[in-house]
């Protein structure tokens, strides 16, 4: 769990105005991690608080948001109060990028994962009910397009999500607590990312997406067990891309909108290209120039396609192509290793 500061100046006629923005990431995992390395490299926002989540450790949650709400009020809101002589505006961002669930988890596991969201919900109302009026609240939050429409074909903006799984209930009940929080709200600002499958940079120890474990494995000459099918075909989505999407999302929070009532949006992060386990192979191996070894466990529930239809991106930013995000993520790989 961290803060990140960036302070900028907007000089007019009248005034000089500081501009300050403060984003709280809640998870560092894939998402989470690649919007704190793109804020940082290319925004040069700073560390402000830096804190390691207990998550395994349930009894120790609360009192972990109870220090993040101290730590906001004493060195954001009452500071701000005191330090600032020019006229300013202050925008608190909330990114909730958490949560270890996958497809494979259980009604117990999310349990676990509802009562922290729970947690974090109180800690939003907590801070909504006492900030000072200068301050701006906006909340960006990565659900699951994957557990929500699985095994539906050309899945539209409109679609109707009908979770088969544990995990996609999870995410449609997260939706619906955000959407039942934010109501009567018209100062607050929401986004809701509905995410593809999100592979990103190689982080061997920590979770990571099917293209990057298939392209650790093939560069350890490793075999890739694998639940599906070799011809399923999924939507995948580049870490950064994300990143570049909900940046987009903050930067547009308080922007004038048509509808004052229209405060919680519901936005699709996709690259809007189908594409197969074989093809993944085919183009790793080609980038690699050596074979590479999938073990297939065929389980039928997770052979299901899941496909989108004409969806416009969010906020304009285009996700990369399935070539270009693989040779990146190697890239990459090849950085921090040569």
């Amino acid at each position: 769990m961290l803060i990140l500061q960036k302070i900028s100046q907007n000089k007019t006629l009248a005034a000089t105005i500081n501009q300050i923005h403060y984003v709280v990431i809640i998870g560092e995992g894939l998402v989470g991690g690649a919007l704190r390395d793109y804020l940082i490299n290319t925004f040069n926002y700073k560390f402000f608080y830096n804190v390691k989540t207990p998550w395994t450790d349930k009894t120790l949650i609360e009192a972990h948001f109870n220090e993040l709400k101290t730590f906001i009020f004493e060195k954001i809101f009452n500071s701000q109060k005191t330090e600032l002589a020019a006229p300013s505006f202050l925008q608190l961002s909330f990114v909730w990028s958490a949560g270890k669930a996958g497809f494979a988890a259980s009604f117990t596991d999310i349990d676990e994962e509802e009562k922290d969201f729970h947690s974090f919900l109180n800690l939003l109302t907590q801070i909504d009910q006492e900030r000072p009026a200068f301050v701006k609240m906006d909340l960006h939050f990565t659900s699951s397009a994957g557990g929500l429409f699985e095994g539906q074909s050309s899945v539209q903006e409109d679609s109707q999500p009908h979770p088969l799984r544990p995990y996609g209930i999870l995410k449609l009940r997260q939706e619906q607590k955000i959407t039942e929080w934010s109501q009567n709200k018209s100062y607050f600002h929401g986004v809701i990312y509905r995410l593809s499958t999100v592979y990103g940079r190689i982080r061997r120890g920590q979770r990571m997406g099917l293209i990057s474990i298939m392209l650790q494995n093939g560069l350890h000459k490793k075999i890739t067990p694998i639940t599906g099918d070799l011809y399923t075909l999924r939507d995948y989505v580049h870490s950064m891309d994300i990143a570049r999407m909900i940046t987009s999302g903050m930067i547009s929070s308080h922007k004038p909108h048509k509808s004052p009532s229209n405060n919680l949006q519901v936005l699709f992060g996709l690259s809007q290209k189908p594409t197969s386990i074989f093809e993944i192979k085919a183009i790793i191996e080609f980038h690699l120039k050596h074979k590479i070894y999938i073990q297939f466990n065929h389980t039928p529930g997770n052979a299901r396609d899941i496909t989108f239809g004409k969806i416009q991106p969010p906020f304009e930013v285009q996700a990369r192509d399935i070539r270009s995000g693989i040779k990146d993520v190697l890239t990459d790989w090849y950085g921090a290793h040569t």
